[in-house]
């Protein structure tokens, strides 16, 4: 059967012991690989004996296909728990599979190992995933795909309550903004945050801590390069320009970065205009400008009307129109997006 994303991780903290077939894919390797150890532990223990686990490859399911059922019953010299690895995602394991799942259905003994599986982005057409998913006992299908803002945002609290230290609300939403989207990595970034604050010391992490251990150097300059333009400063601005586009980025990132400033102006400065005040408004935008850039983002809504606004968003999509059908060099008319741009704010 497949289980829904809230059923999932509920299974993973305390699976149903009725569940002997453990199929884990999708996209997010990191998050795969944190759930097959979440649940070998949550069966053997801390300390499983040497005999606990048993990992099996494609040549000895090509060589015996019904070896993961053997295994599933074949007692320890302790008796206890164990759990059959395989790291494989291919028809050699769904025929193992469904060998498996059939003497399950058949045998009044009850299994003694689980079997967990370590998958990639599966078709839902590839014969073991249907195997695992059209089962109606016995095994279960638990997708593993990226996480969002709030599931980041639940793992860096968890993490940090464990480590003795906590987040600030402004914090958590930088955090989510630049943490990877792979679990795995995620967690590595919220565990040396969280040892830079300190364990156990009860710090509150800010978000000058989260940009000073996950800072991204590339959005700083970015932010550079918008807040200039933001401003009427044309020099900085052209000094930002070049600058990034030295280090290779493309100008059609740097014209995204621009285009996402300028909707974040209107968005706070239509607020305004519908008689929201300026903090209740900026405070409303996620992810939220960092404190340190509070005073310059207000500067700049009130410096551009609405209608100045966007006058300055239909320039970059012009601009973006001509990038890819002029043949212009992109870089050029980035150029002079910006000195119109920049003047336009003096």
């Amino acid at each position: 059967m497949k289980l829904t994303a809230a059923k999932s991780a509920a299974f993973i903290k305390k699976p149903d012991p009725a569940i002997a077939i453990i199929l884990l894919f999708g996209p997010d390797q990191g998050l795969v690989a944190d759930r097959a150890n979440e649940l070998t532990t949550c069966f053997l223990g801390e300390n499983p004996g040497p005999f606990a686990q048993t990992s099996l490859y494609d040549a000895q399911l090509k060589e015996n296909p019904g070896i993961i059922a053997d295994e599933m019953f074949a007692l320890t010299l302790d008796a206890g728990a164990r759990v059959i690895r395989i790291k494989a995602a291919n028809d050699l394991v769904g025929r193992a599979i469904s060998t498996a799942l059939a003497a399950l259905k058949t045998s009044k003994a009850s299994p003694v190992a689980r079997v967990v599986i370590e998958a990639g982005d599966l078709s839902a057409r590839l014969s073991l995933r249907k195997t695992v998913e059209s089962a109606k006992h016995h095994a279960v299908a638990i997708g593993c795909y990226p996480l969002g803002p709030g599931a980041l945002k639940a793992m860096a609290r968890e993490i940090a309550a464990q480590d003795g230290v906590s987040f600030d609300p402004e914090a958590l939403d930088v955090l989510a903004s630049r943490l990877p989207a792979d679990h795995a990595l995620a967690r590595g970034e919220i565990a040396k945050l969280c040892l830079y604050a300190g364990p156990d010391s009860g710090t509150t992490i800010d978000p000058a801590m989260v940009l000073a251990v996950i800072g991204d150097g590339a959005e700083q300059d970015y932010q550079d390069y918008t807040f200039a333009i933001g401003m009427g400063n044309a020099k900085m601005a052209d000094q930002a320009l070049h600058h990034i586009l030295a280090d290779g980025t493309a100008a059609a990132t740097l014209l995204r970065a621009l285009q996402r400033h300028f909707m974040r102006l209107t968005e706070v400065s239509a607020a305004v205009h519908a008689d929201k005040s300026m903090s209740a408004a900026m405070g409303a935008l996620r992810p939220p400008v960092f404190r340190m850039n509070v005073a310059a983002f207000e500067s700049q809504v009130r410096r551009w009307s609405p209608r100045a606004l966007h006058q300055a968003i239909a320039l970059c999509l012009q601009t973006e129109r001509a990038i890819k059908t002029t043949g212009a060099p992109a870089q050029n008319l980035l150029a002079r997006l910006t000195l119109q741009l920049a003047r336009a704010g003096s």
